[in-house]
């Protein structure tokens, strides 16, 4: 069976060598949102910087079996992430946050995800939404967060990947 993680997980080392211009190395994380919230925790604790700008591939996911010519069809959500700062307006996480940073990780992950010789590319059918600093939000503003850093982020909601078969190459001997 095919590793829809491991394929990810190319595809996000496939990114970072189109984002060496930008200065962006990012970092890749699956599991279920509490699982990647801990383990950003245990990050922090350990006084690693290395955990942002983030590509988090949240699970459980669906895999549908049994169509003609490919693996499954996966419907996937992912979380692109970066640290960002409380007390930054609207405006200023757009400038900051998302047009230097999650905007250019985003156009080259669909692009490498497009590339990648394990898809099989029709469309690639998914929501977009965009989170200025992301949690509950109410009348008072937010208060509550899933995750305990403060990011900004684009979660990419029901994105349709077909995984392709794997071909095994037969040699006459």
């Amino acid at each position: 069976m095919i590793c829809v993680e491991d394929i990810i997980s190319e595809i996000v080392a496939s990114t970072n060598k189109d984002l060496v211009r930008s200065n962006i190395v990012v970092y890749f994380q699956y599991g279920t949102l509490r699982e990647i919230v801990d383990n950003l925790d245990k990050l922090t604790q350990a006084n690693s910087v290395e955990k942002y700008p983030l590509i988090a591939l949240i699970e459980p996911f669906k895999q549908q079996k049994g169509i003609y010519d490919i693996e499954s069809k996966v419907n996937t959500r992912l979380l692109i992430a970066t640290y960002t700062t409380r007390n930054l307006k609207t405006d200023e996480r757009l400038e900051l946050n998302f047009k230097p940073c999650l905007f250019p990780i985003y156009d080259a992950f669909i692009e490498r995800l497009k590339r990648s010789e394990n898809v099989r590319v029709e469309n690639i059918s998914h929501t977009v939404i965009n989170h200025f600093e992301i949690g509950r939000e109410s009348l008072t503003g937010y208060d509550g967060s899933t995750f305990n850093d403060h990011i900004d982020a684009i979660e990419i909601q029901d994105l349709e990947i077909n995984i392709k078969k794997k071909q095994c190459k037969l040699k006459n001997f």
